[in-house]
């Protein structure tokens, strides 16, 4: 007979590797800011209780503003196909 597994222990399982990629995509954004390797960044993040949002763009006086506008354009086209996938 097979072992039972409890669901939720699968989905926190799950949610806890969804976090652990998340942070560290995050400080490896980090590790690339502070090696001087990035001159431009736009996010937006979203709370647990969907409350409110942080949308923002932080850039050095070496990245244009149009260079932040096309980069956006490039990130909707990529969260959009990620949605349809």
């Amino acid at each position: 007979m097979g072992d039972l597994v409890s669901i939720d222990l699968v989905r926190d399982e799950k949610a806890e590797a969804e976090r652990e990629r998340m942070v560290s995509t995050l400080e490896s954004l980090l590790a690339r800011a502070k090696a001087g390797e990035l001159i431009g960044v736009c996010f937006a993040a979203i709370p647990n209780d969907r409350q409110s949002i942080t949308v923002g763009a932080l850039k050095l006086d070496a990245c244009g503003a149009h260079e932040l506008v096309g980069v956006s354009a490039l990130l909707a086209d990529y969260i959009a196909d990620a949605v349809r996938s």
